[in-house]
């Protein structure tokens, strides 16, 4: 994505440090849902 919105490429170990902070997150994604009224 970084490429088509700045026109530059990201190295591949930058990629692979994302990739693993990604995964070291734990838990289960709630979306909040605003009660209409």
């Amino acid at each position: 994505m970084l490429r088509y919105q700045v026109g530059k490429e990201l190295p591949q170990e930058d990629v692979d440090d994302i990739v693993a902070f990604l995964h070291s997150l734990n838990g289960v994604y709630t979306p909040y849902m605003q009660d209409k009224q």
